[in-house]
């Protein structure tokens, strides 16, 4: 194809002077010839032309663009004019037909990869009248033997660069495959991109001392290195440098170096070590990926990111260390990070850096079973969730002692661990972090723990002892159930709760269904004086009846008002309790060995739930032994020992009984009792004790109450009047809850009053004292009946929990109490905001110093909002409807 000068379109000529990009790529022309005004050949002008076999410039062309002939194989000969002045990058990569090349006098500078992959190139001839560039021994320098810019391809045997070199250009040794070494001069300061990459026959390289950066692919592709030197100088090593170069065994980084690229040894299969220098900030994604020869690697505390899929495919590697360090580690990627071990054989790792992520990149999903050794490093300060979930041959784990959180199921299924230290700076030990931890038989939990969760150590079934520490104030459901072998249990003194069959033992049929069986528990101490909240089922029925309880001394009147009762043998310091019971034909008594003048009769229910009226006597006589009766005092009614006599009527106390505790649910669901005086000596009385009492009037309560539990009245719904004691400091939640009171006296020393206490009770006018400093949410919602609401003068603020006066969300919810008239005496804070239903006036006293930014008085009486009004501004009452 010959293109003119000059052509012709509409009856006018047109030079042409250039050429559209892609002009013929993929063309079929054998041959061409260009026009003598042609200046510039376009980007990928031939691309691909694969029968191309003859080219003819033209005189005027000054530039040959980036791939202008890449891929032209049949090309088997280039004359380069002497008018051309810049040949681009990859111009004739890929023409491996071509043999012999000759370049003009103008030619000033060599495109990267412009003749890599001519591989028969063997001729490269310039013009001795170019005053910028010589070839010397298939190398092109610039002319004064300062730049390199490029070896030819055909290129065998080593190199020595004369000193004269300063730079090397990029590509400039690429696709040199029978290059088997080079001497790089020493006033190189950079190895640049691609410079050496596709060299399969370099064995060995000397970098020199004032190289500072490795460029991207340096030596990717050279499968034959096997060793290379790099100075300290170097502070980069570029994305690709060594990918693919899997002769190589061993490798120095250098101090100084604080990158390691992408794929920076991607595919070193040989690498079976690699020291990372404490210099080293950033690892690139996929920098060791597939380096399926290293055995062990360490990351230093400086590494303050490592990429995406850094360490996927290291098949091999046994031992890691993430060293110490208190800057959390950065692992980009969403998922990719929790990959990049899953295919490594990890059998020591010591974990010393927490995630900025919070999450470890350890799910162990495909190498469980290889984990052994585990230690987590002290500046560690949470395990995540199933990070070591069925590593079930970790058999030595060390837990920093940073540590303040354990995750769920951290460790859960590590079978073969045997001993384990929960240091001093855990908090909350997670929901089955070491659950099924079957061969766990030494247990020590740090002294700052506070929460075990539901099933911690559930099925740790070699566990012969437990001791809880003073910290632990709370240990969740079935925390230790089906650890068969214990035999001993120690609760520290602040073990407030304990959940649901925390130490019920199961068996497992072999379709894995649990069914109870007998737990081997005979010894049983609990340090606080204050029972723990429990319910039967913490314990097999058979450890209440074969274990011993060991309680604080004078305490056992304390445990036996509670679930603990249940135990048979408990011992306080040498007062015990009877395995026995007795009954006098109407009661049932639980017989306490604490005083040897009076001990103590506990009232444990009755012989009939048909019982209709009864009068609790002041003792009862244990005549087990006939010629040793004993007399006990009658000072405790039990837990819900009269619950659910239905039919019970009346119930009297003895005058000269004292009564000193009344327990929990005691006479919950009497439906049909209508009285109770609770007698002077009582001190304690529990929650729920009146609860469902539906038939209740009048409840007379002597002056030693300190507080009115919880649920006391919750649904007495013909209970009008209650004298609260001038002894109570606390009303509890849902205390009168649902009840018919009426009227109440709130006496001078309460100081809190509970959520839902009043809740839709029949309360008309309501007056809160002034030593009263909080109201919990909903104190008083529902109260339809409500007139009257006054909050006593005091110079102290008073807190108000959510919505105490009930909300109103929908036309069928509306919970809010009535009030025509409130006075507020005293600031108040917490929920600010009072919805009440039917306001008509609002006083507030001289006291109030600032009312809430937030305050909004709720009213329906558009009107009256400000019928009286003292020292409040009006407009802040406008529009505060809700």
């Amino acid at each position: 194809m010959v293109i003119p000068d000059t052509i012709y379109g509409y009856g006018k000529p047109y030079i042409v002077n250039d050429m559209i990009n892609s002009a013929f790529v993929g063309s079929y022309i054998s041959s061409i010839r260009l026009p003598n005004t042609l200046k510039s050949i376009s980007r990928e002008a031939f691309y691909a032309s694969l029968r191309l076999s003859s080219v003819e410039f033209g005189e005027s062309v000054e530039y040959i663009g980036p791939s202008a002939f890449e891929s032209c194989t049949s090309l088997t000969s280039i004359d380069i004019p002497n008018s051309v002045v810049n040949v681009m990058d990859r111009a004739f990569y890929g023409c491996y037909g071509l043999t012999s090349l000759k370049i003009g006098k103008s030619v000033e500078s060599i495109g990267g990869q412009a003749f890599s992959e001519c591989s028969n190139l063997k001729e490269f001839i310039i013009d001795e009248d170019n005053p910028n560039l010589i070839c010397v021994d298939d190398i092109v320098y610039s002319k004064d033997m300062s730049v390199v810019w490029l070896c030819l391809p055909c290129k065998n045997g080593g190199i020595t660069l004369p000193e004269s070199v300063t730079t090397i250009m990029d590509y400039a040794f690429s696709g040199c495959s029978g290059l088997t070494s080079i001497t790089i001069p020493s006033r190189i300061t950079k190895i640049g991109d691609y410079m050496f990459s596709g060299c399969s026959g370099l064995t060995s390289i000397t970098i020199p001392s004032g190289v500072t950066t490795i460029g991207d692919h340096a030596f990717s592709g050279c499968s034959g290195l096997t060793s290379i030197t790099i100075p300290n100088s170097v502070q980069t090593i570029g994305s690709s440098a060594f990918l693919g170069c899997s002769g190589l065994t061993s490798i120095t980084i250098p101090s100084g170096a604080t990158t390691i690229g992408k794929y920076a040894f991607y595919g070193c299969s040989g690498l079976t070590s690699i020291a990372i220098p404490s210099s080293v900030t950033t690892i690139g994604s996929y920098a060791f990926y597939n380096c399926s020869g290293l055995t062990s690697m360490t990351i230093p505390n400086t590494v303050t990111t490592i990429e995406s899929y850094t360490f996927r495919g290291c098949s091999s590697l046994k031992e890691l260390t993430i060293q110490d360090g208190e800057t959390p580690l950065v692992w980009v990627g969403n998922y990719s990070k929790e990959l990049d071990f899953s295919t490594s054989p990890l059998e020591k790792l010591h974990y010393g850096r927490n995630l900025e992520t919070g999450n470890m990149p350890f799910p162990f999903k495909d190498n469980k079973t290889t984990l052994k050794s585990l230690s987590i490093g002290d500046s560690i300060k949470s395990i995540a969730d199933s990070v070591f979930s069925g590593c079930n041959n970790l058999v030595s784990l060390n837990i920093g002692k940073s540590v303040e959180t354990i995750g769920i199921s951290a460790f859960s299924g590590c079978s073969s661990l045997t001993s384990l230290v929960i240091p001093d700076a855990v908090r909350t030990i997670g929901e089955s972090a070491f659950s099924s931890c079957t061969k766990l038989e030494s247990l020590k939990i740090g002294e700052s723990v506070e929460t075990i969760e539901k099933s911690a150590f559930s099925d740790c079934s070699s566990l012969t002892s437990l001791v809880i520490p003073d910290s632990v104030r709370t240990i969740g459901e079935s925390a230790f159930s089906s650890c068969g072998a214990l035999t001993s249990v120690c609760l520290g003194k602040s073990v407030e709760s304990i959940g649901n069959n925390a130490f019920y033992c199961y068996g497992y049929t072999n379709m894995g269904y649990q069914y109870p069986i007998d737990s081997k528990i005979t010894e049983i101490k609990v340090l606080n004086p204050v029972p723990p909240l429990m319910e039967y089922s913490v314990w097999n029925s058979n450890t209440y009846s074969d274990a011993v309880l060991e309680i604080p001394e004078g305490t056992i009147i304390d445990y036996i008002s509670t679930d603990w009762k249940e135990f048979k043998s408990i011992n306080a310091g040498g007062a015990d309790i009877s395995n026995t019971s007795i009954d006098d034909g109407i009661f049932r008594y639980r017989l306490v060995n604490d005083d040897p003048e009076k001990p103590t009769a506990i009232l444990a229910g009755v012989v009939s739930k048909s019982i209709t009226g009864a009068t609790i006597p002041e003792r009862v006589t244990d005549m087990s032994d006939p010629d040793n009766p004993r007399r006990y005092y009658v000072k405790v009614i039990g837990p819900e020992a009269f619950s659910a006599c239905y039919e019970l009527k009346e119930m009297t106390i003895n005058p000269r009984a004292s009564i000193e505790i009344i327990c929990r649910g005691a006479f919950k669901d009497c439906t049909a009792l209508e009285s109770f005086e609770i007698p002077a000596t009582v001190q304690r009385i529990d929650s729920d004790v009146f609860s469902g009492c539906s038939a209740l009037k009048e409840v007379i309560a002597g002056p030693g109450i300190g507080l009115i539990p919880s649920g006391l009245f919750n649904g007495c719904s013909v209970l009008e009047s209650f004298e609260i004691p001038e002894s109570v400091q606390s009303i509890g939640a849902n205390a009168f809850y649902a009840s018919g009171l009426r009227s109440v006296s709130i006496p001078e020393s309460v100081q809190s009053i509970g959520a839902n206490a009043f809740y839709a009770s029949g309360l008309r006018s309501v007056s809160i004292p002034a030593a009263v400093m909080t109201i919990g949410n909903q104190a008083f919602a529902g109260c339809k009946s409500m007139t009257e609401f006054r909050i006593e003068d005091s110079t102290e603020p008073i807190s108000f929990g959510t919505d105490i006066f009930g909300s109103y969300h929908y036309p069928n919810q509306d919970t809010r109490a009535n009030a025509e008239s409130m006075y507020i005496g005293r600031d108040w804070g917490g929920d600010s905001k009072i919805g009440v239903v039917g306001f008509k006036t609002l006083v507030i006293g001289n006291l109030v110093k600032a009312i809430p930014d937030d305050a909004s008085i709720a009213c329906r009486n558009y009107g009256h909002e400000n019928e009286a009004i003292n020292g409040v501004n009006v407009g802040l009452l406008r529009n505060s409807l809700i």
